[in-house]
């Protein structure tokens, strides 16, 4: 963490660090770490809980399968727009996939598997991988 003097002998932290939806997010000042969280606010507000955890749930599943692929946001970025194309397909399917499988377990729990989808759901999206 840097730190910053301030008439002598008080310091300030020039970088934040805070959580929002389970990422250990790095900012460079206080005001930027506000901005952050009254925007995932907002959208918890708009949307709701559910909905949030459900889209947090769904970039990380991205993440994980594009880290199996060995790539980056970045990376694919860069790649050409036809070879793009087939890995955000396959990407797609894959989260579909999981989701339907998500879906079919908590099918057999009934009412169970629904509090334990959203408990899921609500943990996997507040809480550190």
């Amino acid at each position: 963490m840097d730190k910053m003097a301030i008439s002598g002998t008080e310091t300030v932290s020039t970088t934040f660090s805070g959580k929002v939806a389970g990422e250990t997010q790095r900012y460079s000042n206080k005001a930027e770490k506000e901005n952050t969280f009254k925007v995932v606010f907002e959208e918890i507000m708009e949307n709701g809980l559910l909905k949030y955890a459900e889209k947090k749930r769904r970039e990380k599943m991205r993440e994980e399968i594009l880290g199996k692929m060995g790539l980056s946001e970045e990376a694919l970025k860069e790649l050409p727009p036809e070879k793009r194309m087939k890995i955000e397909a396959r990407i797609s399917e894959e989260i579909m996939k999981r989701l339907a499988a998500e879906h079919e377990l908590n099918k057999k729990g009934d009412n169970a598997g629904e509090n334990q989808r959203q408990s899921l759901l609500f943990t996997s999206a507040f809480l550190d991988r």
